[in-house]
């Protein structure tokens, strides 16, 4: 999906999976409404009028996300928080360049293993899930023991405005990756899909192992949530946002970040001007995780992946 210059899509074996619409008013998503703030004041927001679906194209099968944000420059930084399924792994996604980055997994608690992402059929419980749910949550601090943000079934990115902070050891995170159990509901009835946290012993970049932390939103208020929800095929037919009788292609051709409208510019007094890459920085560069959308942009495109600041939660 793409609004408004940022953009989140879904892949399977490098190929993005294709995007239905239904309606907002039509049904109620776990998540709420994707939207993007149009000024960083935040007086003026664009609501997505629609929800966003992907259908699974088989159970077992890794999947990937793709995102980024075309007013992400070095000095005006974006920093991402992923939410799958309501897991999170303390780390963010740095945008310094209008270039898609990806992600395949999360990092563990000790950063040992990377956990990838999977599709698998959800767990269901006739229990109340805040107590099936007890073990998945970090320090028990979440309400009812529920995902702090996203949803089930879904995958969410919050973008914020960034800006430089000191270079420390983050102090270890207490958490689990697993996968959810929902409750048997009516609500739920149409996750027959959750995602499943696929863990492989690997070295994690730098950054992460040594758990420096170089970037941080400004505020806690996001400029922008993207929101995918999953789900099989026939319950995408079955609520008519698929034809009946058609089966389509899940797949769809990749589509050119550069034809996408950004945002307005951002105004000089609202810039941030102290990121900037200096000796004392450390930044972890992947080519490889990037996308660059137009061969005409001169610029280095760089994506970094930060430990979240323990202190400021």
């Amino acid at each position: 999906m793409f609004l408004d210059g940022f953009s989140l899509e879904v892949l399977v074996n490098s190929s993005t999976l294709q995007e239905y619409r239904e309606p907002v008013y039509n049904y109620k998503s776990s998540t709420g409404s994707s939207y993007v703030h149009l000024s960083k004041k935040f007086e003026r927001i664009n609501n997505s009028p629609d929800n966003i679906y992907v259908a699974v194209p088989e159970i077992g099968s890794r999947f990937s996300l793709r995102f980024g944000a075309t007013i992400a420059t070095l000095a005006n930084p974006i920093v991402v928080e992923i939410f799958v399924d309501g897991n999170h792994d303390f780390t963010y996604d740095c945008l310094v360049a209008p270039a898609q980055a990806e992600r395949d997994g999360f990092w563990n608690a000790t950063r040992d293993k990377k956990a990838y992402f999977k599709f698998s059929k959800t767990l269901w419980t006739n229990d109340e899930i805040d107590k099936i749910n007890s073990s998945n949550s970090i320090d028990n601090n979440y309400t009812n023991n529920l995902p702090r943000k996203g949803g089930i079934g879904a995958i969410t990115l919050f973008f914020y405005l960034a800006r430089r902070t000191r270079i420390k050891n983050e102090a270890p995170f207490k958490f689990t990756l697993e996968k959810v159990a929902i409750t048997e509901s009516k609500e739920n009835k149409g996750i027959e899909f959750s995602t499943e946290f696929e863990e492989r012993s690997e070295s994690p970049p730098p950054d992460i192992k040594d758990g420096k932390c170089t970037m941080k939103p400004v505020d806690n208020s996001p400029i922008a949530v993207l929101n995918i929800h999953y789900r099989p095929m026939n319950w995408l037919i079955a609520r008519g946002i698929i034809e009946p009788g058609i089966y389509p292609n899940i797949f769809t051709d990749n589509v050119d970040f550069k034809d996408f409208r950004p945002l307005p510019s951002i105004k000089k007094d609202d810039t941030v001007n102290d990121v900037k890459l200096e000796d004392d920085v450390v930044f972890v560069t992947n080519s490889n995780n990037l996308t660059v959308p137009n061969k005409k942009v001169k610029q280095k495109y760089q994506e970094t992946i930060v430990i979240l600041d323990s202190d400021d939660e």
